[in-house]
């Protein structure tokens, strides 16, 4: 029976990162164009095929962090390297992102968020996924350290899925001011992401079976479509989730399978250059496409005044989005020149 054997890098786990950023950013593009102004038929009609994927691409970042993390390094050493490498981006970026908006619209409020009792109470860092993973990778080492029954360990983190839907809940609605209604540090995306570390870890513990993989694509991509046609609810979590308690069950058969599946394509493409890159960048590339896709949006937008077509705002979507990607690419170049390297925590 074939299994899946850890190495120093794995190609796949990097083509694999490398599809599930360009959904990221596929599927922001418009959240985006709404936010840049951006007022066409066609604009943002391109993000109506992420129902493919939203149900789970986040997710299965958080199962590869699982996947391919050590966590039986001390513990002084696991929480500087966390830090080092997640937390020393989210914060510089968040920045970069205020500094940025504000110098687009000569609108100095921009700077003036980064001294609010939020963003401060967020660590300074606007990124939620990146706060969360921080989070859960010390959450796990603790689990790791003193819950030693893979169970018991499973149960604790679908008990923290649970709490982490109500406590959104009530953050959703509620206007007091207590812990349980601010989503201080997003440790509410913590709560309800750790499941799917454990899931990643218990993958590489038990040995990945390769023949699990395009059975769940295939299932997956059945599920979806089916209920997509049948104007089902597909129950995901993104910055928030948008589900109650009784989809739980549903969400993680999603989760479970769609990630499962884009596991077992990256390794059917095992070797790309240009996913690898994508993959082995892919930080980089989240912390910095917000501000590249908005700039660029609001840079060519009159481009949009040759036609009101659909059409033509489809078409410029796909410049948009490759245009996003390469750019991106360039960044990547310049965030990797030996003074800059510290920025993204390679140091």
């Amino acid at each position: 029976m074939e299994q899946i054997k850890l190495t120093n890098r794995l190609h796949w786990v990097d083509v694999a990162k490398g599809l599930l950023i360009m959904f990221v950013v596929f599927q922001h593009l418009p959240v985006i164009s709404e936010a840049a102004g951006i007022e066409h038929d066609g604009v943002g009609k391109l993000g109506h095929l992420s129902f493919l994927f939203t149900c789970f691409y986040m997710q299965a970042f958080f199962i590869l962090t699982g996947y391919c993390s050590n966590f039986d390094k001390p513990f002084a050493a696991f929480l500087k390297s966390s830090f080092k490498t997640i937390m020393i981006p989210a914060i510089f970026f968040s920045f970069l992102y205020y500094i940025s908006l504000a110098l687009l619209y000569y609108d100095f409020s921009y700077v003036e968020k980064m001294a609010s009792i939020g963003f401060i109470m967020n660590g300074g860092s606007k990124f939620w996924f990146l706060n969360a993973l921080f989070l859960l990778r010390i959450m796990y080492w603790l689990r790791a350290k003193y819950i030693k029954n893979d169970l018991t360990g499973g149960g604790i983190f679908l008990l923290s899925l649970a709490v982490g839907i109500l406590l959104f809940d009530n953050y959703r609605n509620s206007v007091d001011h207590c812990i349980f209604s601010n989503n201080i540090f997003y440790y509410m995306n913590a709560l309800v992401n750790g499941l799917f570390i454990w899931f990643g870890d218990m993958l590489k513990k038990y040995k990945l079976q390769v023949k699990w993989l395009n059975i769940s694509g295939v299932l997956f991509l059945s599920m979806v479509i089916t209920f997509k046609v049948l104007k089902w609810n597909i129950p995901s979590s993104l910055y928030q989730p948008s589900m109650n308690l009784s989809d739980i069950p549903l969400h993680l058969s999603f989760v479970v399978l769609g990630s499962l599946g884009i596991y077992g394509l990256s390794m059917k493409i095992n070797r790309n250059s240009f996913l690898e890159y994508l993959g082995k960048n892919s930080l980089v590339i989240y912390v910095t496409h917000f501000v590249v896709v908005r700039y660029i949006y609001c840079l060519t937008s009159n481009l949009l005044q040759i036609s009101s077509s659909v059409i033509t705002g489809l078409i410029y979507d796909i410049i948009v989005y490759s245009l996003s990607i390469t750019i991106c690419c360039v960044v990547i170049k310049l965030f990797s020149l030996k003074y800059l390297r510290v920025l993204t925590g390679k140091f």
